[in-house]
Parts: structure tokens; C-alpha cells; sequence
């Protein structure tokens, strides 16, 4: 079976898909180290606008630094033998699911978490918008299935500490919307009043 690569990152597992791209384990062949790589859908990356706003933000999420945060390391571009362009950002991979996962598991079978683990979670990810807000960032996309649980880091919950991820149609306050694909819009599920009205959003939004 042929590896795939995209550089020095060799992929491994895909760990999802969604509206964006897939997600996929790899491996780190320089550092020795795995890592998450989200490869954009082919239908973005035929938009030379959408890959310059996405690498402007990519950018602005990789500045972000918070323990709650996943860290973007990279975003390339690269063109492949047949000339086709692939569009793809580097994070840290977070050992453990979603809290989408978990609810499946736990809370949809009648087992909930006791309220002080709710409330860890709860307050690991008040401070994570805390910090993006303070800097400009709205996520657009607060989800279950974009809060990974860190099992390699419990030492405060037994559940895993929330890290929140995909911040991948988020964008920087007083972004001229007409600027977004109706893609970037969010999960209807999840997404504010205010969003599904195409109005102006805040951190609030969040």
C-alpha cells in the first residue's frame, strides 16, 4: 500500500471529515513526532480567493497560544506531479476524541458527568474564546465536535482537558462578509441568531 505524503508529514489515519476538509493522523518524519493535518476540499482550493483568506487566517490562528487552543505549526501549498494544488495546515494531534464522542458514549445513554467536570470543561474553553476574542478572533463554529478531550493531560479532569480546535472558518472581527463562502457559514445546528441572519457578529456569537 502506497503512503501518501505531503512533504515531511506522512499520513497515517484519517480522524474525520467535515464541511472544510478531512483530518488526518500523521507522522512527523524530520521531528520524529505525530501531528494532525487538515487537508482542505479540492472545491476550495480551485477558489484563489478562499486560499488567500484561509492563509491570512491561518496565519492569525497560529498566533494564538493557549493551552485550551490546538497549535497550528504550519499551512502550505503545494502542486502535485499532475499540477493539481493541495491545501494543507499542520496542528498538534491531541491524543483522546471529541466531546462529541463522549456525549455519545455517556450523557445520550444517561450517564452524565458530574457537574465539576462539566464545569472544567466548561471554564477551559471560556478562557480559550477569552483569549482568541482578545485578539480579534471569533471561532464561528462552537461544537461538540470541535472540542477534543486531551487523555494524556488529566491531571484536573477526568475526562481529558478541552482543547479547542478547528478554527477553520473562523474569522477576524469586521471581515467584510460578502468576502465568506455560504461554507463558512457554521453548523446550523450550533451557529448564533445572528449568523444564520447573515447580520454582524461578536465574540458573543461564540
Amino acid at each position: 500500500m502506497e503512503v501518501k505524503r505531503f512533504g515531511k508529514y506522512e499520513l497515517m489515519e484519517c480522524l474525520g471529515r467535515g464541511g472544510m476538509g478531512e483530518v488526518w493522523k500523521a507522522r512527523d518524519s524530520q521531528l520524529q513526532r505525530f501531528v494532525a493535518v487538515k487537508l482542505l476540499h479540492a472545491n476550495f482550493q480551485a477558489d484563489p480567493d478562499f486560499i488567500a483568506h484561509f492563509m491570512r487566517e491561518a496565519q492569525f490562528v497560529a498566533s494564538l497560544h493557549h493551552p485550551n487552543i490546538v497549535q497550528v505549526h504550519d499551512f502550505q501549498l503545494i502542486t502535485e506531479q499532475n499540477s493539481e494544488v493541495k491545501a494543507y495546515m499542520v496542528m498538534d494531534y491531541i491524543e483522546g476524541g471529541t466531546l462529541a464522542d463522549y456525549i455519545r458514549h455517556t450523557s445520550r445513554k444517561g450517564l452524565f458527568p458530574s457537574a465539576t467536570d462539566i464545569v472544567h470543561i466548561l471554564t477551559g474553553l471560556s478562557l480559550a474564546l477569552d483569549h482568541a476574542h482578545q485578539r480579534g478572533m471569533i471561532h464561528r463554529d462552537i461544537k461538540p465536535a470541535n472540542i477534543l478531550l486531551d487523555k494524556t493531560n488529566t491531571a484536573h479532569n477526568p475526562i481529558g482537558e478541552p482543547v479547542l480546535t478547528d478554527f477553520g472558518i473562523a474569522r477576524l472581527q469586521n471581515t467584510n462578509a460578502s468576502t465568506l463562502t455560504n461554507a463558512m457559514l457554521g453548523t446550523p445546528l450550533y451557529i448564533s441568531p445572528e449568523q444564520a441572519r447573515n447580520q454582524p457578529i461578536s465574540g458573543s456569537s461564540d
